[in-house]
């Protein structure tokens, strides 16, 4: 239902068994009158406990923030790329405010009834879709199973899940780059360090002071400076010499050869700062390409996702078939989105592929799946424990999603459909569609907005990376490092600066 500043509330009651409200503030709706909210929702809004929403012209008092496990990624659909909390969240009220907001008519499209389960004594998923699919709940089979998603196969529960794991590995391997990084600036110093007082270390030696001793001496006060926090800012001067080239070569060279040690040092602390700084701006391309990519390849304006298709296609709208089936890459099992079109449908590429065994395959998933044509690309649908065999017949430019697209008459033959199904529709402007036959409603302009979401998302990550590179490698490594390695030649270049001063 929407609310009073455009966006959209998704209202339910309060669970009591499965699914149950995660309170992160206040508590749940108690009264006609309250209404416990979503918490990226609520962030995105300003929305404290106390605070009043209005959900299809009703004014309801927030009870609390909350968190539900089912919708830990908070997705409008689940075949959305992204959630975005401006324009999407859910809602739990009491039963008797819930039928009251029913018998309103304000909702988007109409109720749906979603059952979670726990599986036991041995039955398995595909046995119970198959055993509900065989219920009917009346004469015209209205209101019988839509869909049947499993948790592992769910985006807004799994999501999250590889969101914490990529995480946490990505944390642990930023955690060693640093370390090794700062470990490394120490071991520099103390080395030129130890280089430097040799005579004074040798002496100390002849008085008898052991090696425990010496150690201790050279690395407490770096490792205590280090666990404070405490740098040391030192000026340098550097002085440049330019004389018969062949001797400046043959000298670089040499320099090159002796203080390989220092060399190294440098060029291996600039590396990490470097590895950073391109991870940084990576992240920049990649969310700003997406955005780009998604906002010049959807053409549509409305798609229309059915549960029970009209005998006719609605007036104005290009029918097409859709599937969802699974591909596992690189560990992580992907959804595939494979459409079936007409000729005429002008929102997709046009495609050559027109047998059962043919596909055509976007650029994002050929990319994605390291596929060409010619190649083979097997889909699985886990849930009826299918396999979908097919040949690439040609890549086509599309990158809203990994999407493949096939004949709509060998798609509907392939999974044994009649003549004339369908349960998608687009168009170009939004349709006259009875809302009770509607699985969802995607626009085009919410699923640009949902695309720039990961740049809002990852802007302060790429900040703290570019801001980490440029502190590391202009301040810490390079003019600490390098100064060093000045500092330890000032002997070596002697030479250098006496032809200068004969100049």
């Amino acid at each position: 239902m929407q609310t009073d500043d455009g966006s959209t509330l998704r209202v339910m009651e309060n669970r009591k068994k499965i699914d149950l409200l995660d309170l992160y503030d206040g508590s749940e709706a108690a009264a006609p009158d309250e209404a416990a909210v979503e918490r990226i929702y609520a962030d995105a809004h300003g929305i404290e406990t106390g605070n009043t929403v209005t959900i299809a012209g009703k004014e309801f008092t927030v009870s609390g923030i909350v968190t539900t496990a089912d919708y830990e990624y908070c997705l409008r659909n689940m075949s959305d790329m992204s959630a975005d909390g401006k324009k999407f969240g859910t809602a739990f009220v009491t039963p008797e405010a819930y039928e009251e907001l029913l018998k309103g008519g304000m909702a988007e499209h109409s109720e749906e009834y979603r059952y979670s389960y726990i599986l036991r004594d041995g039955l398995t998923d595909a046995e119970l879709k198959e055993m509900l699919s065989s219920i009917k709940i009346s004469a015209d089979q209205a209101g019988n199973l839509t869909d049947l998603t499993t948790a592992d196969a769910n985006p807004r529960i799994k999501a999250v899940n590889d969101d914490v794991a990529i995480n946490q590995s990505v944390g642990l391997l930023a955690g060693v780059i640093v370390l090794v990084l700062i470990t490394y600036v120490i071991s520099v110093f103390i080395v030129h360090s130890i280089d430097s007082e040799s005579s004074v270390i040798g002496a100390l030696y002849a008085l008898g002071v052991k090696r425990g001793q010496l150690i201790l001496h050279y690395t407490m006060l770096p490792t205590f400076l280090c666990l404070a926090g405490r740098g040391v800012r030192r000026r340098a001067g550097r002085r440049a010499c330019r004389q018969d080239q062949g001797y400046i070569r043959t000298f670089q060279v040499r320099q090159l050869t002796r203080e390989k040690r220092s060399s190294f040092a440098v060029l291996g602390g600039m590396f990490v700062p470097m590895l950073i700084l391109m991870l940084g701006l990576t992240c920049y391309a990649l969310c700003r390409n997406i955005r780009t990519d998604t906002a010049a390849d959807i053409r549509y304006e409305a798609m229309y996702l059915f549960k029970y298709p009209s005998e006719t296609v609605p007036e104005g709208g290009y029918e097409a078939y859709v599937e969802t089936l699974n591909k596992e890459v690189m560990g992580y099992d992907m959804e595939a989105t494979v459409i079936g079109l007409i000729e005429e449908n002008p929102f997709f590429p046009e495609i050559s592929s027109r047998q059962k065994n043919q596909i055509s395959i976007s650029d994002s998933v050929a990319e994605k799946y390291g596929l060409s044509v010619g190649d083979d690309l097997v889909l699985n649908d886990r849930l009826d424990e299918m396999s979908y065999g097919f040949e690439v017949k040609e890549v086509v430019p599309y990158s809203a999603g990994l999407c493949v697209f096939m004949d709509i008459d060998s798609m509907r033959e392939l999974w044994g459909q009649k003549e004339d199904y369908y349960n998608a529709v687009y168009a170009d402007h939004e349709l006259d569609v009875d809302p009770e036959r509607l699985y969802s409603v995607s626009m085009r302009e919410d699923a640009v907005t949902g695309a720039g979401v990961f740049m809002d998302v990852m802007k302060e990550m790429m900040f703290t990376l570019i801001a980490v590179a440029a502190v590391f490698g202009g301040i810490a490594v390079g003019y600490f490092l390098i100064r060093t390695a000045l500092m330890r030649r000032v002997k070596a270049m002697t030479p250098a600066e006496v032809l200068k001063e004969r100049e």
